[in-house]
């Protein structure tokens, strides 16, 4: 019998387990490393530019009435649920899309605008503007000749 350590079930490639076993054993990563982990199927992109940050994500099927952010001490939260259609005579023969209850935090590096960050649902993808704040923001700093 060979025993394997948790990195070797982490690592796809050391020891082959079936996905649920690697999704187990994902670990979620700091902002601003490049790997990527999963929750309840809800994955976001975040970039950052000179005046702040652009979070999306995909939801198809999602209205703003099911979903929820909040900002508090440099996080942001995305919230939500998605139900499962239901009606009398479905069988449902496979099942990928996930249901449940969702959130995903997000802990940015800086101070963000709060009374200008914005949020739109369109085509399923949802974007959120989160601007730096003024003093967070790069400045220009001008040498003068003496």
């Amino acid at each position: 019998m060979r025993l394997a350590t948790i990195n070797q079930l982490r690592n796809a490639h050391a020891v082959p387990i079936n996905g649920f076993l690697r999704d187990l054993f994902t670990f979620p990563v700091a902002f601003g490393e490049r790997a990527v982990t999963r929750d309840n199927g809800l994955v976001l992109d975040v970039y950052e530019t000179s005046d702040g940050y652009t979070v999306k994500s995909d939801l198809p099927g999602f209205d703003k009435e099911s979903i929820n952010l909040t900002y508090e001490n440099k996080t942001l939260t995305l919230s939500g649920e998605r139900k499962r259609e239901e009606g009398e005579g479905l069988t449902f023969h496979r099942v990928e899309s996930f249901t449940g209850q969702f959130s995903r935090s997000i802990k940015l590096p800086v101070e963000i605008d709060v009374e200008k960050i914005s949020a739109e649902l369109s085509n399923g993808v949802l974007t959120i503007k989160l601007p730096k704040a003024e003093a967070a923001r790069p400045k220009q700093i001008d040498v003068n000749v003496g």
